[in-house]
């Protein structure tokens, strides 16, 4: 279902909770519907991205008008303002996350959870009247703060013992509570400063800092990923990001001074690049970061097997991919190209066409979209880049199934736009070699040295940058590296 400006409140319901009006709402089940599709979800993330909400948030905010529902549901109900107050405040912070706009409806939120306190509250099932509770807690006062608190209470109240509402709502008991302490000790949410262009204090830097910060402000600062300007390990955390919206600054590493302190800096629990700093985490061992990051959006996978399988492929593929970091690297830059384009993408391709024949899905596990269809992607629009001959062409009489992989993961419109941004880094030049070997403290190939003549090989397609890793493979990847000596 996708929303635009003629949405009416129960299709925003229906959409956020995935289950029609006259259904069992009173269920755990319901309510993880809506909790997901904000806390963990995908489903929601992309249809916002791809369909015409903004405007349709817009309109919630008062910039045009709002149609009425098809059954006469209109949006000043209680069930109507419900609808508002989940595309003010939770649909706004998806659509427009890791901006300050994200934050820009907040007020008008409040004013309608407010509204809703004062009448209409207990109309609601259970699992709506959450959604009008966390609404306050967003407001940087102690008014609408205490009344996210008072509204928590109130609803756990009126249900019996043992109801699953109840004991879900439970598990959140300190929720309110800290919100509340936050902004009576602040009078503002620290971790919103650096968005909306505000200056922290001693303390509130400090606080942030804390092991005793919790984790709903850890997780809203932006990630920042460390790493060479290029390619490399780097570039599959960077489009793993991408692929799950999650806003990241970058810091990159341009010479060996700047690794030394990097290094100094105690952030490298193996001196070594790429970092990752996440949810008050300083995260090293690209595998490592990327199960986290895949976990964060529920991208692990749905079952034990699946996780499974999910680490197994993205280990595969991982192996396969470092001979596209170290290649130009090679004394023969060509030859190590030539070696991957007509030996390991092939065999490579034909693992993965064994492994999709087990099951009937459309992903690389029976369960659904996981990490390792995002990996497979992200190395397959590296290989298109750095082969001669057309990808597809190569995919076609040996894998149809994983260039129909291909085909559908490029389709995510997120996807495309990324691919064709600045932000995607180009294949490397030999400048760039030059520079990450004397990072590195290892010899640049003859070819890449001063005074050598200049010249790459010419490959087709748009050559992303690549940046080979820590001296390239040789800290690489841990559990390939235990998997290849199990093999032994």
């Amino acid at each position: 279902m996708s929303l635009d400006p003629t949405t009416s409140p129960d299709d925003v319901l229906i959409f956020w909770f995935g289950a029609a009006a006259d259904g069992d709402k009173n269920t755990v089940v319901y309510l993880q519907n809506g909790w997901k599709r904000w806390f963990m979800g995908q489903d929601l993330l992309f249809d916002l991205v791809q369909h015409s909400s903004k405007e349709l948030i817009a309109r919630a905010a008062g910039q045009g008008p709002l149609p009425a529902g098809p059954l006469g549901l209109e949006w000043t109900t209680s069930r109507g303002k419900l609808a508002r107050i989940l595309l003010l405040d939770q649909f706004t912070r998806v659509a427009f996350r890791g901006t300050a706009q994200a934050f820009a409806h907040d007020e008008l939120a409040c004013d309608l959870a407010r509204s809703l306190a004062s009448e209409g509250f207990d109309e609601l099932l259970p699992v709506e009247r959450f959604f009008v509770a966390l609404a306050l807690s967003h407001a940087e006062n102690l008014q609408d703060s205490k009344l996210h608190v008072d509204l928590a209470a109130r609803l756990c109240s009126s249900l019996p013992a043992g109801h699953e509402v109840r004991d879900y709502f439970a598990k959140l008991k300190g929720f309110p509570h800290e919100h509340f302490e936050t902004i009576e000790r602040f009078a503002r949410f620290p971790h919103r400063n650096a968005l909306l262009g505000r200056s922290s204090t001693a303390a509130e830097e400090a606080w942030l800092l804390s092991p005793s910060c919790p984790g709903w402000a850890k997780s809203q600062k932006r990630a920042c990923l460390t790493y060479w300007n290029g390619r490399g390990l780097g570039d599959v955390i960077r489009f793993l990001l991408e692929f799950c919206l999650i806003p990241f600054d970058e810091v990159n590493v341009l010479d060996s001074d700047a690794f030394a302190a990097l290094k100094a800096s105690g952030k490298l629990a193996f001196g070594q690049v790429p970092l990752l700093e996440i949810d008050g985490l300083e995260l090293v061992q690209t595998q490592a970061i990327l199960r986290y990051v895949a976990g964060k959006k529920q991208l692990r996978g749905t079952t034990a097997a699946d996780e499974a399988r999910a680490d197994m492929m993205v280990n595969g593929v991982l192996d396969a991919r470092m001979q596209l970091i170290t290649a130009r690297f090679q004394a023969d830059p060509t030859a190590a190209l030539a070696k991957f384009e007509t030996a390991t993408l092939p065999k490579l391709a034909g693992h993965l066409e064994a492994l999709l024949k087990t099951h009937s899905g459309e992903y690389l596990c029976a369960g659904g979209l996981t990490y390792a269809d995002v990996v497979l992607l992200e190395t397959l629009c590296y290989a298109a880049d750095e082969c001669t001959a057309n990808l597809e062409s190569i995919l076609a009489p040996i894998s149809p199934r994983v260039l129909a992989h291909y085909q559908r993961m490029r389709a995510f419109k997120h996807v495309g736009a990324y691919l064709q941004s600045e932000r995607r880094k180009p294949t490397p030049d030999v400048a760039f070699v030059r520079r990450t070997c004397a990072i590195l403290g290892m010899p640049a190939p003859e070819y890449a040295r001063d005074g050598a003549k200049p010249t790459a090989p010419p490959m087709m397609g748009r050559l992303l940058l690549s940046l080979v890793l820590i001296a390239v493979a040789s800290v690489a990847l841990v559990a390939p590296r235990a998997a290849r000596t199990a093999r032994a």
